[in-house]
């Protein structure tokens, strides 16, 4: 799991296998006031125990700086004894916990999710991990690693010398998911600015790259003006649903940066619309996103203004 040299045995594909370890796909939610709502995982790429991934609000509301991200996962052990003793990874009389480590590498945070810690004598397991992020932590993506690690030593026999001994040494990783935060898993990057100058709101658009660029506050953003008389109007504070007027800024906004890139690509337009070319999280898989997962309609403006309308018609002011 590693390529790193070793003094003792670490966790092995082989390991994995033989105790029969098995983990799902994370699930995600988030809360607005007192009730919570599910987020949906799509595109999801698996390899092995590895994946990636993006999540997306059916009520096209959530986005990490505004609202928390509630993960839960689990995993399961057929066979946990395998771990332990002279072919495994720690003395029969020493116990293994099981965490998740986490970070967000764009907005610099990190930390570790305990999950629990199993022995020899343990038959077949499961556990789950239910952690809370709170708003403003996340940003671009969130990569978790579920760990394997030395909870308690307890003395080894005379032919389990060569296991580690330190606590707190880690095993190896079971899985790595990254799951894209950003992007198309919120519709839009929102910010709020206060500047008595300016309209209501606009456009910010800054991707010379769109094949690259991330689709974050960095180069792709709406601006409402919190100074401008007309901000109360928005509701931007309580439910979209509520706002006519904010669903507006939203669809004419959509359609300028849709327009945007599709002038900075030129001919490269066609292979985006076709999958191709594009980084993960960039600003063209967004709009990848929108025109062919959403069905978009982009022969002429009048029609792509009458896509995005029908979608935010169904999917806000109408969803549940």
């Amino acid at each position: 799991m590693s390529n790193s040299f070793n003094m003792y045995p670490v966790l092995t594909p082989e390991m994995l296998a033989s105790a029969g370890i098995k983990t799902t796909v994370p699930e995600f939610m988030y809360n607005e006031g007192y009730e919570t709502y599910p987020l949906k995982t799509c595109d999801v790429l698996e390899r092995d125990y590895n994946i990636s991934a993006t999540i997306e609000d059916p009520r096209c509301e959530w986005y990490p700086e505004k609202y928390n991200l509630i993960y839960s996962d689990s995993v399961s052990i057929e066979n946990p004894s395998v771990l332990f003793g002279k072919e495994g990874i720690a003395s029969l009389k020493s116990s293994i916990g099981i965490a998740i480590r986490w970070m967000s590498i764009k907005s610099e945070h990190r930390g570790i999710i305990p999950v629990g810690d199993f022995s020899y004598t343990e038959k077949e397991l499961t556990f789950t991990a239910d952690y809370k992020f709170e708003k403003s932590v996340l940003k671009g993506s969130l990569v978790l690693e579920t760990i394997l690690y030395l909870k308690s030593y307890g003395q080894a026999d005379i032919d389990e010398t060569h296991l580690a001994s330190d606590t707190g040494t880690v095993f190896g990783v079971i899985n790595t998911r990254e799951i894209f935060i950003d992007g198309n898993g919120s519709i839009f990057p929102i910010a709020t600015v206060s500047d008595p100058s300016k309209p209501l709101w606009w456009v910010y658009y800054d991707s010379l790259d769109p094949l690259q660029d991330p689709f974050d506050d960095e180069y792709v953003e709406i601006r409402l003006n919190r100074a401008h008389p007309a901000y109360e109007l928005l509701k931007i504070d309580t439910s979209l649903k509520e706002s006519v007027l904010f669903v507006e800024i939203l669809a004419s906004a959509l359609l300028v940066i849709v327009e945007s890139v599709q002038e900075t690509l030129g001919p490269d337009w066609h292979a985006v619309l076709n999958g191709q070319q594009f980084a993960r999280g960039s600003v063209a898989e967004a709009i990848y996103h929108f025109v062919i997962k959403l069905g978009w309609d982009t022969s002429s403006p009048s029609q792509l203004a009458q896509s995005i309308h029908s979608f935010l018609d169904n999917n806000i002011k109408g969803g549940s």
